[in-house]
């Protein structure tokens, strides 16, 4: 009777000794997908109570305070809500002036950014989208030049600067400067706010990510790079389009000075061209006259 008695337990012990090795390694391998946790809910049908099960986190924005509400679960199957704010409640112009140094054969490439009274959050960061080794120097007091150092994610080339507490309020402006032996392109700028913080820990660590497109703004502007002046004629209309959407010439003078490119650009049209978009009228930033005179130096279109 003993040994019927023995062998049926060490069965039982071998098969939940088996069942648990089993649930154990389900565990370790279980895949969790970003922006989820494993959270203990109550299971009635079984007599542990319990089950493991994977809850997504929450999100929700709210139109009037511009705050992000993150919900995510503990374990014990209770919720935590956290407030995050999103880096880019600004409103910022950035103007680029370039000045072109024949003896030293330098351009130097002045950033006006304007912080509006419209923004709610003070500007902390400036950068643009060029390989830093295009950049001789900087000369951007009172901020920070970082280089590529800490740059924004997913893009290594950004030159970057920070303000290290010296932020630009509402209503205020910055000039930051720096020299390149190269001419100017279109570039992407990015400029971000310092967000408010909250009594709670970095959100980054209960979450998968921060909302999407939703860190700091993205704008165009101009940079040192490599122009492809093989066809001048695309280069005009692919920079006018841009000049067009973000302000720097008119949708009149756009069209207009496209007439000037339609048959070509020969050493007469790009004269009239530049007549036509001559940075004094109304509605042409110095973006365009700059492009232009990099533009007309590469093709060696003059001023006669």
């Amino acid at each position: 009777m003993k040994a019927f008695i023995y062998v049926p337990i060490v069965l039982f012990l071998t098969v939940s000794s088996g069942l648990a090795e089993r649930k154990t390694l389900d565990k370790i391998h279980r895949q969790i997908p970003v922006g989820a946790s494993e959270v203990l809910v109550p299971n009635p049908k079984r007599q542990e109570g319990y089950d493991l099960v994977i809850k997504p986190h929450g999100l929700k924005y709210d139109d009037k305070t511009g705050l992000y509400t993150y919900t995510y679960w503990k374990t014990d199957s209770t919720s935590v809500k956290l407030l995050y704010e999103p880096s880019n409640r600004l409103d910022v112009t950035v103007a680029c002036s370039v000045v072109y140094n024949g003896e030293t054969d330098e351009y130097t490439y002045t950033y006006h950014i304007l912080n509006s009274t419209n923004s709610v959050q003070p500007l902390r960061i400036f950068a643009v989208d060029i390989d830093r080794s295009l950049v001789i120097r900087t000369e951007s007091d009172p901020w920070y030049y970082y280089s590529t150092n800490e740059p924004p994610p997913g893009s290594p080339k950004w030159v970057f600067w920070g303000s290290r507490g010296r932020d630009v309020s509402p209503g205020g402006s910055i000039s930051l400067t720096l020299v390149s032996k190269q001419g100017p392109v279109i570039a992407t700028c990015y400029s971000k706010g310092r967000a408010r913080t909250f009594d709670h820990p970095v959100i980054v660590n209960a979450l998968a990510s921060p909302p999407p497109n939703k860190e700091g703004l993205i704008g165009q502007t101009l940079a040192p790079g490599v122009l492809d002046a093989d066809n001048a004629k695309a280069q005009v209309e692919a920079f006018l389009a841009v000049a067009e959407k973000w302000g720097w010439v008119s949708a009149d003078k756009k069209d207009t000075a496209l007439v000037h490119v339609s048959k070509g650009l020969d050493q007469t049209a790009f004269v009239s061209l530049k007549n036509e978009l001559n940075p004094d009228h109304i509605g042409v930033e110095k973006e365009v006259a700059a492009f232009l005179e990099h533009l007309g130096k590469k093709q060696g279109f003059g001023d006669d």
